[in-house]
């Protein structure tokens, strides 16, 4: 009788994706000076409804998405976006369950913070942090990219019925609005203006655009493969009159291949070492097409390597974070 136990099938929704990527993470110096300075700035400001909401947060590593993806620049304009940020995963979460009456008063409450309106009554204490730390921005550098990419995402996030269509359309156009309502654009203007970088008018070329959205595409795919166990849970435990739709991109394809979930996973992790053999080679594209004008090519590097640091920030964070992975 043979000894060999046999290997035991992973299960998808308990043990995490077994993904490794071509683009390694990089963490910043000052990365524990942040992560506690923010967190603490929040543990004591923000109205937690709950002991048991506050511990969630200490543990959720929601500052390490900002360090890992943002590893170059000042440490005062990372502090800044890393709040910022940090504000944004945590009001994502109340918007979730905001009723349409509260989601639509806050929406533009929201907005006329982000265009640095004053005279805005009754604040609540999320809106008050949020002017707080936009102010904080903008006293470093305008932060007007970063705002505008923000309310993008909200327009996006709070349209609940566009959401859930998307789910219907195929996975192209499930793509296409996850870059809108997962705040795509609003990391990577955060990160350019932590690292001071500004694409000059002349670089703003189809290939130097198709780089960004393949740096986003990467990521929403990553959140998708590496948050779906969490989001499995958390539909089980919620109440009876809350939608319950996954809103995944791994939904799409077992509904149109008919997939198992560990299926679904193979291919999705297919579509993101994609992604990133994309990325090479259109970056081999434009370093060649640049090739002449030294400052092109010193400009293109830093901008490639600030890509780089997005793409393998976010799949370090994601596979790691308490947010995905504390079940």
């Amino acid at each position: 009788m043979s000894s060999h136990r046999p290997t035991q099938q992973p299960n998808p929704l308990v043990d995490p994706p077994d993904f490794v990527s071509k683009f390694l993470a990089h963490d910043r110096e000052d990365r524990d000076e942040i992560i506690t300075s923010v967190q603490a700035y929040f543990l004591a400001h923000w109205d937690w409804p709950s002991p048991t909401r506050k511990a969630w947060y200490s543990k959720a590593d929601l500052e390490d998405w900002t360090t890992l993806m943002c590893p170059a620049g000042p440490s005062e304009r990372a502090w800044a976006f890393t709040a910022y940020v940090t504000f944004w995963f945590l009001y994502d979460d109340l918007m979730e369950i905001m009723g349409p009456e509260e989601l639509g008063s806050s929406i533009p409450r929201i907005a006329r913070i982000l265009h640095g309106e004053e005279g805005l009554e009754d604040m609540t204490t999320p809106e008050f942090i949020l002017k707080e730390i936009c102010l904080k921005i903008n006293t470093i550098a305008p932060g007007k990219r970063i705002f505008e990419a923000t309310l993008v995402y909200m327009k996006a996030a709070t349209a609940k019925q566009e959401r859930l269509q998307s789910l219907t359309l195929g996975f192209d156009a499930y793509l296409k609005y996850r870059m809108l309502d997962a705040a795509c654009w609003l990391t990577l203007e955060g990160a350019y203006w932590v690292q001071e970088i500004t694409i000059p008018e002349h670089l703003k070329t189809e290939k130097i655009w198709l780089l960004q959205e393949l740096s986003l595409f990467h990521g929403i795919l990553i959140n998708d493969l590496f948050s779906y166990r969490k989001e499995v849970k958390a539909s089980s435990q919620e109440v009876q009159d809350h939608d319950k739709t996954l809103y995944n991109g791994l939904v799409i394809l077992m509904q149109s291949y008919q997939f198992t979930l560990l299926e679904a996973l193979e291919e999705m992790k297919k579509k993101i070492w994609d992604y990133e053999d994309e990325f090479m080679a259109v970056l081999d594209d434009v370093r060649e097409t640049h090739k002449s004008s030294a400052e092109d090519r010193e400009f293109i590097e830093r901008l490639a390597v600030a890509l780089m640091d997005v793409i393998g920030g976010n799949v370090a964070w994601s596979a790691c974070c308490g947010r995905y992975n504390r079940l």
